[in-house]
């Protein structure tokens, strides 16, 4: 998996970088892109959810989804 500028186009878990820096480092998370009405939404980055159209910031992913233990 490798960083890229290119934003998701389908929703599930993305790693999400952003292009601040600080002590050198980029804030790194995971975040949830979510699919409302043909419109893709960041969330996990706020308690709001916003346009993924408007992120900044580098992705990789899609992330896949854990499996239930048993």
């Amino acid at each position: 998996m490798k960083w890229s500028s290119d934003k998701p186009t389908a929703p599930g878990y993305y790693w999400h970088r952003s292009r601040t820096m600080v002590n050198g480092k980029h804030f790194t998370w995971v975040v949830e892109i979510e699919k409302v009405s043909d419109v893709l939404y960041v969330a996990g980055l706020s308690p709001n959810r916003f346009i993924l159209e408007n992120a900044s910031g580098d992705w990789a992913g899609p992330i896949p989804a854990p499996e239930e233990g048993g």
